[in-house]
């Protein structure tokens, strides 16, 4: 802005600006007047599910409908899945009003032809290759359908197989109707650590036990990651900060400090970002306990430690005991999700640290009402890695916390 004020600007210019800040203006003033009410859009025929989409290569996001609206970020990664907020039309283009949670967190506005609605939350995974030949990918389901109800599948897919290998390999030549467009890697098994993702946009059960799955995939050989795109990197700790946590909280956080020292020891100060998010229990049960779940910091430059210092020094323990040894961690974990701003960062990293497991959807006091594989998968949506920190403690011992624990933190960490 100070660059602009300082040049001479004409009168064609100047009407650009206004127009823009107008925009800009007027999407600011809709948002905070409605912040309070505001609700994505639910899906047609549906009263509690909402409207999502999953971002395409190339979307970006603009401060309002347009495509001279200002950009508030160079561009979406792909896969980025948004709430629909609100739908408009400029100059024959479809706009969508789209935000990163379901709690008004506006994030701007992406053109319709960049996003595909998303109605499912499901998340698959490939079994072990031992005893099983790689995936085919069709590009239409009356092909899969015939391979699937012919008399002998197994063989069909197999010829599929050999054929889509021969066109790679450049032994074959690839006709207009045929009708595999993809294979999984037939020399190695899907790695755990660098994994496929793929929107799964419907789902159909022509034969009994069997899914047919409509998939999105990136095209590795017609898409780049853009060059100007900023690899930072996201490090959110979620941390217990219930009585149980009173002695160990100073060795807590000084774990913080040093993952932090460390970033810094290596120079990534400007490249990675730091956020804080602290929970408890049900103050409905308890409410001395102040709260159920905090953003203490949002994620903040690296550079600024003496602010991240000041809102460590924020988390204290509790004054009281909550009701369960068991604490409502999903509640830090959905809220660190749902209301950080996780937009600017390709790599995602949250750690949650405690001494005890977390409250589920069977506990009455539970805030989420979810479990940790829905948490995984809002993790997963999200593009976020969750590691645990379990501090055994002989409290945990004494209430034979550990197994508990344990089993729901390699649920939520896949390990």
């Amino acid at each position: 802005m100070k660059r602009m004020i300082n040049r001479t600007i004409g009168p064609g210019r100047l009407s650009f600006l206004m127009v823009v800040m107008i925009a800009w203006l007027t999407t600011l003033l809709v948002g905070i007047a409605s912040a309070q009410q505001c609700k994505p859009l639910l899906i047609p025929g549906k009263r509690t599910l909402y409207q999502r989409v999953v971002t395409h290569p190339g979307a970006n996001l603009h401060i309002s409908p347009g495509d001279l609206a200002p950009k508030p970020q160079k561009s979406i990664k792909p896969f980025t899945v948004y709430y629909v907020y609100e739908r408009a039309a400029r100059k024959g283009t479809n706009w969508l009003m789209v935000g990163s949670s379901s709690n008004c967190k506006i994030v701007g506005w992406v053109k319709e032809n960049k996003v595909s609605d998303w109605r499912h939350s499901l998340t698959l995974v490939f079994t072990e290759r031992t005893g099983r030949q790689p995936v085919l990918f069709f590009n239409d389901m009356q092909p899969l359908w015939e391979v699937a109800a012919s008399p002998s599948p197994g063989d069909a897919a197999t010829l599929l197989a050999s054929e889509f290998m021969a066109i790679k390999e450049g032994r074959a030549n690839r006709g207009p109707d045929f009708p595999v467009l993809a294979m999984e890697p037939p020399d190695q098994a899907v790695s755990k650590e660098r994994f496929y993702l793929m929107p799964i946009f419907e789902t159909a059960e022509l034969f009994e036990g069997v899914k047919f799955l409509k998939l999105a995939s990136i095209d590795p050989g017609s898409w780049q990651m853009p060059e100007e795109l900023d690899l930072r990197t996201a490090i959110v700790f979620v941390v217990d900060t219930t009585i149980s946590m009173k002695q160990y909280m100073n060795r807590t956080l000084e774990a913080v400090r040093k993952i932090y020292d460390a970033v810094e020891g290596a120079g990534l100060s400007d490249k990675v970002a730091f956020g804080l998010v602290a929970f408890r229990n049900s103050i409905e049960k308890t409410p001395e306990i102040e709260y159920v779940s905090k953003v203490i910091s949002d994620l903040r430059d690296g550079r600024q430690r003496a602010e991240y210092e000041r809102a460590l020094a924020s988390a204290e323990e509790a004054k009281t005991s909550t009701h369960s040894f068991n604490e409502d961690a999903f509640a830090g974990l959905k809220m660190a999700l749902e209301e950080l701003n996780w937009g600017p960062y390709l790599s995602r990293l949250i750690f949650l640290i405690t001494d005890a497991g977390a409250i589920r959807n069977d506990d009455p006091y539970s805030s989420t009402g979810m479990n940790e594989r829905g948490i995984a998968d809002l993790a997963a949506a999200k593009g976020v890695k969750i590691f645990a920190l379990h501090l055994k403690t002989p409290s945990g011992g004494r209430l034979n916390n550990y197994g508990y624990a344990e089993g729901q933190f390699r649920a939520l960490t896949g390990h």
